[in-house]
Formats: C-alpha cells, sequence, structure tokens
C-alpha cells in the first residue's frame, strides 16, 4: 500500500478498530478495507450493525449524535481537509458502510 498525505490515526480508524461493537449484534461482522483507487486510497469501514435510516445519514456524519460522539463530524471535516471526500451507504436491520478517499502523496 503506497503513502498517503494522512496518518490514518489522525482519522480515528485505531479508534473504530478498537471500539466494542456495540451496534453489531453477537456474530456479526466489523470490516476494516483500503485499496489504491485513482490517484487516492480508498478506505471503508462497514459493519452487520443496526443501520441508519436514510433521513438520519447526513446528521450522523455532520452533528454529534447519541453514542458516536464527534467521531464522525471530525472524519468529515478531517477527510476534506486532505482533499478527500467521505461518504455512507446504510439500510436499516442491514448494517453500514462508510468510505473515504485520501489522495496518494506524490513524492510517496
Amino acid at each position: 500500500m503506497p503513502d498517503v498525505a494522512c496518518p490514518t490515526r489522525t482519522l480515528g480508524l485505531a479508534n473504530e478498530r478498537d471500539r466494542p461493537p456495540a451496534l453489531t449484534p453477537e456474530g456479526g461482522r466489523i470490516d476494516i478495507g483500503a485499496a489504491p483507487v485513482d490517484g487516492s486510497v480508498e478506505v471503508s469501514v462497514s459493519d452487520t450493525g443496526v443501520g441508519i435510516a436514510p433521513e438520519d445519514q447526513e446528521a450522523v456524519s455532520t452533528t454529534k449524535q447519541e453514542g458516536t460522539g464527534l467521531g464522525l463530524a471530525l472524519a468529515r471535516k478531517f477527510v476534506e481537509l486532505h482533499g478527500g471526500q467521505i461518504w455512507l451507504k446504510s439500510e436499516v436491520g442491514v448494517g453500514s458502510k462508510f468510505t473515504f478517499t485520501i489522495p496518494m502523496r506524490a513524492d510517496g
């Protein structure tokens, strides 16, 4: 995997990896993946948890929500400050997938 323009710890991935799966049922999964895509690194965190209703998805990633703290709002800010994009796909009862891109270093 090539270097990216931002350390992953800054984006909160260590917190996501280490946090208890409070919203993922027993036997569920939390997966973290990364792959190079068009000059960027695309990172995704997905789970088989409770999911997020469509009408709540924008608010979850922009404001403090019950149980989420500021993590997602800060992740959005850090990703955008580093020239990346972040998005969410979720279905109630199925789970959620948060994905972001960060440009690869030009000097790497």
